[in-house]
């Protein structure tokens, strides 16, 4: 109320307030008018001043310009005459001319260099306009001084160019000459060129002449408006009044303008005192009213307002017992305070009531708050029949990826954002009019048992079902609804996957098929689990090869396009298919980004390829079985939207090792009809090879048998004898040919061929095994030609098997050419090899053979048909010797009836040894030219032989051969009989069979042996003569104490020659 009483008597003090704040304001208005006005009057004063320095400067440029000096090209009198005017006008820095160009000619200032102006603006305006012309601010090139140039150009009389006079004025002068006003307290002045840079400043004249404020409010409007007035702020941030104008010259160019300011405080004082004097005076009467209404307010009506008014505070503030105290009785004020207290009472009951409520009300709501907040069922809560606004409890909240205290409506107000996950109903979005939410809350009816879907932008699926059902306000009109669901996720992903991995594993399981099972791995897998999934097979633990693709047509080909350019490295540890593989752990990447791609890519090509893939999220895992890695399978999500996360991951292994297991199985299926087939195979090769054995066995034997009969049973002549003779002795000889190759494969086989390397120049070799073949080819009409190169240079090799190779070349080259064919036989050196081909014009290869003609047992004819021999075996050997030299051996034919080449390719010498001084005769390894002689030529006699084998024939046989060389035999046809006939004979030497029933060889040589030592005998020399001619044969005999290990059948020659030998009868 005392407010209000002051309130009164302010608003009677307003309108006088606004009559003072009217007249100061006209006053204000007049002030600057006048300021203004002034501020003009004295501009154009110092305008007027600077006009008379400037037309004055434009007579003295004029006189000079018309000196004889000047009009003549004078310059060293000029210079002496502007010298001679620079004393007497001192207000001047510099005068001078200046040529056409520009240079100074004339200078009131001794030159030390030439100088050019050509730049400066009085000098390019006084040759355009023809005029006099007025420069701008400058710092004198000659003078160093600034000063303000003046330019007048000089013609002769028929109008031809002199140059420009020029004279400064020093603006020292220009300022003292601009100040000789008197300005106004606090005024300032300024002088400024058409650049906006101030010639004169009063105060101040030191930080300010010379500088330029071309973008300042003052000199914008000085420049463009070139007379008037401006209140703004000054240089120096004070609000000023200005009035500017411009200086005339003889041109009306107007290019320098002065100002003149004076503070605005300065200009507006004598108003700005009046104005605060009224307001004192008015303050003071309005101080009296005031004071006399608080002092009458609060004796007559306060005092029971206020009593009023903090009983109602009380009651607001909750102090329900709080009551007036007034009397009743005193006029309305009492009345009023009755009917108050009244009231108290009445609010003091009721609010006790409704206090009770609250409590029993506010103890529900934290319950169903409680249970809001901590229920694993998901609840959502309409507001409104639209669904505009929807809450919904941590659970639900979890499940959409919101906030708690986040809008869930699919049609928030406008302005909220839309939430970023969308709803679907067995597989179908539906939209925001068909959620059970908003059908219960606008039509007022429950919807139970109902499932929906919610997917997330980052691939995630959450499972509900629930119900909803409306809620109603007082009249029972629907004012929203509220739904209750159930996450029922991990259920369907459990039926999912169960579902998934019962179908996988039962087409996984329906092919036993390699390629077919890793296709189908990969279709299983995709769309399913991913947009496109690949398949990597480590063969060999050292090549990852792609093996199987599934995606698009297009992804597939770029998948397929990537790994032929940039094939995975198994040791690359930086790949993450290298490190599955090699950890055998799977790896994620929920997200890649461009930086992943970076990491992978070794080149800008790479990585747009890798771009072009638009992998989103990955997943790789290892292909493990039978603790065996198998390979690896990468799957990639990178159209649909969705990611992997680490929930994944069992599943995904579940099927990995079922595909796992499926490729294994499909792997060892493959091997096991590869190993039948293989098998097979060998069986029917071995069969072929022991029919083909038995059959070259049986041939030779045929006409040793045959012959041998007839020699037993009828009387042959000499001829005939003969004939027999050299007929078993070739097919003898065929034989042993047979065994050997057989020895030489089973070398080969265990990996047991030795070779005695030495320097071999190979003509002598190659014309060795030509020499050797050359009867054969003589008999079947057939032209053997060589062409050998005698400077091819040397090999490192072993000569006695290159020439079996050899051999073997030339010799099936023959066998195959008709009669009246011809065999070549070249040997020359290529680069770093010596080349060596046997070509012939016989019946050729089938193309189709061509690949096995190396194998063992291959033969192109294998019928009983065929119409040449053999095992099958020479070709074998022949690759496998050139190999054991560092060589390669290649045929190739034209077909069958087109003649075939033989090509050896061998290695020469990094350094090429001395030359041979003499050709060795080589023969086939076979064969040993030197025993091979009808005659003894070596004798025995004397020689005690003993003779050991189970053998009747055999013995008989050693026991001719040893007595027709003359001598001493005793045979025995056992171990035991051997050891008795020792211990009542001494022989010079012993020859004992191996294979014998009983003791064998081994063990007899050992008693025999155990015998000398125990009598402290010399040990006899003894060879051992068998038919078990292998390598380890020959090792074991030696072991076991023979001194020599003869193969059989034995040469009787070469029998003769051991026993000399060892019994010291060659010495």
């Amino acid at each position: 109320m005392r407010v209000r009483l002051i309130g009164l008597v302010l608003i009677a003090v307003v309108p006088a307030l606004g009559l003072i704040l009217y007249t100061a304001s006209f006053q204000r208005q007049q002030a600057s008018l006048e300021a203004k006005i002034n501020l003009m009057r004295l501009a154009k004063l110092v305008a007027a001043n600077q006009t008379q320095a400037i037309e004055g400067a434009r007579q003295l440029l004029i006189a000079i310009a018309q000196l004889p000096e000047v009009q003549q090209g004078n310059w060293n009198a000029c210079n002496q005459i502007a010298s001679n005017l620079i004393e007497q006008y001192q207000s001047y820095v510099a005068l001078g001319v200046l040529d056409p160009q520009g240079n100074v000619r004339c200078s009131s200032i001794p030159l030390s260099q030439p100088i050019n102006s050509a730049d400066r603006l009085y000098f390019r305006q006084a040759l355009a306009t023809q005029q006099f012309a007025v420069g701008e601010y400058q710092v004198g090139r000659v003078t160093g001084k600034p000063s303000v140039n003046f330019g007048y150009p000089v013609y002769t009389d028929n109008q031809t160019l002199i140059g420009v006079v020029l004279a400064g004025l020093d603006l020292t002068w220009f300022h003292e000459l601009a100040t000789q006003v008197d300005l106004p307290r606090g005024s300032i002045l300024s002088v400024i060129d058409r650049q906006g840079t101030i010639l004169i400043r009063q105060p101040d004249p030191e930080n300010l002449v010379g500088r330029a404020f071309p973008e300042a409010e003052l000199i914008q409007t000085t420049l463009r408006e070139r007379e008037g007035t401006i209140e703004t702020q000054g240089f120096d941030g004070v609000e000023r009044f200005y009035a500017f104008t411009g200086v005339e010259t003889p041109t009306q160019d107007q290019g320098v303008h002065v100002v003149i300011g004076i503070p605005r405080s300065v200009a507006l004082q004598d108003a700005n005192r009046l104005l605060v004097q009224n307001l004192i005076g008015l303050g003071f009467v309005t101080a009296l009213a005031l004071l006399a209404a608080w002092a009458g307010s609060d004796l007559f009506l306060l005092r029971y307002l206020q009593s009023l008014l903090q009983t109602t505070q009380q009651l607001h503030n909750g102090e329900l017992g709080a009551r007036t105290g007034l009397p009743h009785h005193w006029g309305e004020l009492g009345q009023l305070a009755a009917a108050f207290d009244l009231m108290a009472e009445a609010i003091q009951k009721r609010e006790a009531s409704i206090a009770q409520l609250n409590l029993d009300l506010q103890r529900r709501v934290k319950e169903l708050q409680a249970l809001f907040e901590v229920t694993p069922i998901s609840i959502a809560i309409a507001e409104d029949t639209n669904c505009k606004q929807i809450r919904v409890n941590p659970t639900l909240a979890k499940i959409l990826q919101l906030t708690p205290d986040a809008n869930a409506s699919l049609t928030p107000p406008s302005g909220e954002p839309q939430p970023g996950f969308t709803l679907f109903r067995e597989g179908q979005e539906i939209f925001p009019a068909e959620l059970p939410l908003h059908i219960a809350a606008r039509q007022g009816v429950e919807i139970k048992d109902t499932e929906i879907e919610v997917r997330h932008a980052d691939g995630h699926i959450y499972h509900l079902f629930g119900y909803a059902a409306p809620l109603f306000d007082e009249t029972g009109q629907p004012r929203g609804a509220v739904s209750a669901f159930l996450d029922i996720t991990e259920r369907k992903r459990t039926e999912w996957q169960l579902r998934f991995i019962s179908e996988t594993s039962r087409v996984l399981a329906s092919s036993l098929d390699y390629q077919t099972t890793l296709d189908r791995i990969v279709g299983a897998i995709v769309p399913e689990l991913a947009d496109w999934c690949t398949l990597y097979v480590w063969e060999d633990f050292r090549t990852l090869k792609l093996m199987a693709v599934a995606g698009s047509p297009e992804i597939e080909q770029r998948v397929r396009e990537y790994d032929r350019l940039y094939p995975c490295n198994p040791q690359d540890r930086y790949h993450p298919l290298s490190r599955v593989l090699h950890s055998r752990q799977p790896e994620i990447q929920i997200q890649l980004n461009d930086r992943d791609l970076e990491a992978i890519a070794q080149s800008p090509q790479q990585l747009d390829l890798l771009r072009s893939l638009n992998l989103q999220s990955f997943l790789c895992f290892p292909l493990v079985a039978r603790d065996q890695t198998l390979g690896a399978i990468a799957l990639v999500y990178s159209d649909s939207g969705r990611y992997y996360h680490l929930a994944d991951l069992p599943f995904v292994e579940e099927i990995c090792y079922r595909a796992a297991l499926a490729i294994d199985n499909a792997r060892l299926y493959q091997t096991s009809e590869a190993d039948r087939t293989t098998a097979q195979e060998a069986n029917r090769l071995k069969d072929n090879f022991l029919a083909t054995l038995s059959h070259e066995l049986r041939t030779p034997l045929n006409g040793i048998l045959g012959w041998s009969q007839l020699l037993q049973k009828r009387d042959l002549d000499r001829l005939a004898s003969l004939k027999a003779l050299a007929t078993i002795e070739r097919n003898a000889k065929v034989q042993v040919q047979l065994i050997d190759d057989l020895l030489d494969i089973s070398r080969i086989i265990q990996g047991k061929l030795r070779l005695d390397v030495r320097p071999v120049h190979l003509i002598s070799v190659v014309e060795a095994a030509i020499e050797s073949v050359q009867p054969t080819a003589e008999a079947r009409n057939i032209r053997l030609q060589a062409i050998l190169d005698p400077a091819a240079g040397p090999i490192s090799g072993d000569p006695d098997r290159l020439q079996q190779v050899f051999w073997n070349l030339l010799s099936n080259a023959i066998k195959f050419t008709p009669k009246g064919g011809r065999v070549q036989v070249r040997l020359e050196r290529i680069n770093s090899h010596v080349e060596v081909s046997v070509s012939d014009t016989g019946k050729g290869i089938n193309p189709d053979f061509l690949p096995y003609v190396f194998e063992r047992f291959r033969q192109a004819d294998s019928s009983i048909t065929r119409a040449h021999g053999g095992l099958g075996l020479g070709l074998a050997i022949v690759r496998n010797l050139v190999e054991l030299h560092g060589g390669n051996v290649r045929a190739s034919s034209l077909g069958e009836g087109q003649g075939a080449t033989f090509s050896v390719h061998l290695p020469l010498m990094a350094i090429h040894p001395p030359p041979e001084s003499e050709t060795t005769e080589r023969v086939h390894p076979t064969a040993n030219p030197d025993t091979e002689t009808s005659d003894f030529n070596i004798r025995l006699d004397g020689v005690r032989v003993l003779v050991v084998d189970d053998e009747l024939d055999a013995r008989d046989l050693l026991l001719t051969v040893l007595q027709m060389a003359g001598a001493t035999v005793s045979v025995a046809a056992s171990a035991q009989e051997a050891i008795a006939l020792l211990n009542d004979w001494q022989p010079s030497a012993i020859v004992s069979d191996i294979g014998m029933p009983g003791d064998d060889g081994y063990t007899f040589i050992r008693q025999a042996r155990s015998l000398w030592a125990q009598r402290q005998q010399k040990p006899i020399p003894a060879i051992a003569l068998t038919a078990y001619a292998r390598d380890e044969d020959r090792r074991k005999a030696l072991l076991a104490g023979f001194q020599m290990h003869l193969p059989k059948p034995v040469n009787p020659c070469e029998l003769v020659v051991v026993v000399a030998s060892l019994t010291g009868v060659l010495e």
